[in-house]
């Protein structure tokens, strides 16, 4: 009987271990459980490994954020910034579409070099209507100007004078486009 409870108990040891060893950090855990399918792009069956899964590359992301007044009491989580975004393209496209949650981020404008664009920003999708039609290998620089709500949105953090964020890989929709 004895023999039949440290085999249990090394079964258990062991199984723990291994199930330890499945992450290395929390950041990986929390990445792993916020991951989704839905946001991953899909290859078709019949398309080659040479056929894009998407229609521009983002090359970098200049963000400026205006968060003074998130560590002045009340401690709103309003701010308005700007995003350039530069990015090459990789299918002839004349449209961009990036993901940008509604109830977070308000839209004020969007320039390419000094020309406006027109754009829609409908359920969490910001469509940008680019100036022409870009052919691959392209690159372009455009610059969204945007304002995020005082809404709760488990993204974007603001308590008793401090700001952070939390939102590898999916969350980062909800404070910039």
């Amino acid at each position: 009987m004895n023999r039949i409870y440290i085999i249990i108990a090394l079964a258990l040891l062991l199984n723990s271990s291994l199930m330890a060893q499945q992450f290395k950090d929390g950041a990986d855990f929390c990445s792993q459980t916020k991951s989704h399918q839905d946001y991953l792009p899909q290859l078709n069956e019949f398309d080659s490994p040479n056929t894009p899964v998407h229609s521009f590359n983002v090359l970098n992301y200049e963000l400026k954020l205006d968060i003074y007044n998130c560590f002045i009491s009340p401690y709103p989580r309003s701010y308005s910034a700007s995003n350039k975004m530069r990015f090459r393209i990789d299918s002839v496209l004349n449209q961009v579409k990036l993901n940008a949650v509604n109830t977070s981020l308000s839209i004020d404008s969007i320039k390419l070099n000094t020309m406006s664009l027109t754009y829609t920003h409908a359920s969490d999708i910001l469509t940008i209507n680019m100036d022409r039609t870009y052919n691959p290998g392209e690159v372009a620089e455009i610059i969204i100007y945007f304002r995020h709500s005082t809404v709760s949105d488990n993204a974007f953090y603001v308590y008793n004078g401090m700001v952070f964020t939390d939102c590898p890989p999916e969350g980062a929709r909800k404070w910039f486009p």
